[in-house]
């Protein structure tokens, strides 16, 4: 394709519209797909889309008399769509005026060529320097959260379309690399935290492991500048936290389901008398609501999906959401989730769980309804807020750092438990936040 149009690239608009196809059946990254209207129209024309490459394939390899199973055949297709993209990009590139060679056009090797790995490291087997495999192998011995490798894994895989073998990595091309992400905008502290520092964890997993014998990202980085003197996140002010809360008591006129209008009405309520993260109450179970001794509690657990170093807690049900209703509304709860309902998942994974999308959709919500400041994340705000009133409520510090899920300020802080009736009598100390 490149060869063909170098000389005569074409109509760029043309060029442009068959690129956005091309994207799709690729699965670029930069595009969204968004399903409205009729959904499965949508899903039919995608699906055509990332077929639209299937028979040109199947020629192919009929032609050579190659025979291939299922999974490889799909595989293959998969790297064609990203070869063609790469063309068609190219030849945009020509239709530009811009003749430069294709920066990634050395990524395919000659069809007879034989991996190092494989000439002198057979009995390590194929996968032993493959990147992507070297980074899951990582992920796993550092139990990485899901929302880590969903983040990480996509990076580790855009720098395996180009090094596949960990050990071709480069220092040279690290510092290109960065340069083009700072090229295509990317900001200094997403290139630095995010894409460098995944490659750098992962080459020196790599390093450690005996896969490769120096790390090629070492001593490479972006200048990332401080924030802004005075500009620190925030909690909500008593009167910011009274009209959130009274849009909680408001009438829903919107068509919701009633398990998002139950995330609506109380999950704003109990991250403001608990001080936990949103995803930890979005993912509360019924079960998880238990009582002992009396005293009802909060279980936080990884067990119903993300804690933060997977230390499980108890936080003590404040009375005011208690006088508001909120054990009868677990009471007359399904078994399961109380704010989502996992049978209605569409494609949720541990990397991507329902209670997330809970959690973004309240603060979307909060933020429609007037509260802007970017100082102020509409659900961090209830922690800043917690810790806060803590302060002055005067409540043991050991005591609200357990059930905020934050680690010990001193090695004392760590002895002894928590139990029940302690808890208790530190969250009363919090005061009722009156509405209206």
């Amino acid at each position: 394709m490149v060869s063909e149009n170098e000389d005569d690239p074409g109509d760029r608009q043309l060029i442009g519209g068959r690129l956005l196809f091309d994207r799709v059946a690729a699965g670029h990254p930069g595009v969204t797909i968004i399903r409205s209207g009729r959904p499965e129209m949508t899903e039919r024309m995608l699906e055509r889309l990332k077929n639209q490459n299937r028979r040109a394939v199947q020629q192919y390899l009929d032609e050579r008399g190659e025979r291939i199973d299922a999974d490889s055949f799909e595989r293959v297709l998969q790297a064609v769509n990203k070869a063609i993209l790469q063309a068609r990009e190219q030849v945009l590139r020509y239709a530009d005026g811009d003749y430069r060679a294709d920066p990634n056009g050395d990524r395919f090797p000659s069809r007879n060529a034989k991996t190092e790995a494989l000439q002198t490291d057979a009995e390590k087997g194929p996968k032993y320097y493959l990147l992507t495999d070297v980074y899951h192998r990582y992920a796993v011995e550092t139990e990485q959260a899901p929302s880590t490798r969903k983040k990480w894994g996509r990076i580790i895989e855009q720098v395996a379309e180009v090094h596949p073998d960990i050990r071709t990595i480069t220092p040279d091309w690290c510092v290109a690399w960065k340069d083009t992400l700072l090229d295509r905008g990317l900001s200094p502290r997403s290139v630095q935290l995010g894409y460098l520092a995944a490659l750098r964890s992962t080459c020196e997993w790599g390093k450690t492991n005996r896969r490769i014998s120096t790390n090629p990202v070492e001593g490479i980085g972006v200048k990332v500048k401080k924030t802004p003197s005075g500009f620190k996140m925030r909690g909500y002010s008593d009167t910011e936290a009274k009209f959130v809360l009274g849009l909680t008591l408001q009438p829903v006129t919107e068509k919701l389901s009633s398990y998002h209008k139950a995330a609506r009405r109380w999950i704003p309520w109990v991250c403001c008398y608990s001080g936990a993260r949103v995803g930890e109450i979005a993912q509360l179970r019924k079960e998880d609501v238990k009582i002992d001794d009396g005293i009802p509690l909060l279980w936080i657990t990884p067990e119903a999906g993300a804690v933060k170093d997977k230390n499980p807690r108890y936080v003590a049900v404040h009375p005011h959401l208690i006088e508001q209703g909120f054990l009868d509304f677990v009471a007359s709860s399904k078994q399961g989730p109380l704010f989502f309902d996992p049978n209605l998942a569409r494609g949720g994974s541990e990397k991507n769980p329902q209670s997330k999308k809970i959690g973004e959709r309240i603060s979307a919500w909060i933020r429609k309804n007037g509260i802007t400041d970017e100082r102020l994340a509409p659900n961090h705000a209830w922690r800043h807020r917690f810790k806060t009133k803590c302060r002055i409520s005067k409540v043991d510090p050991g005591t609200r750092d357990y059930m905020q899920g934050h680690v010990p300020h001193n090695d004392a802080e760590g002895y002894g438990e928590f139990p029940p009736e302690a808890l208790r009598h530190e969250i009363e100390k919090l005061p009722w936040v009156k509405v209206g």
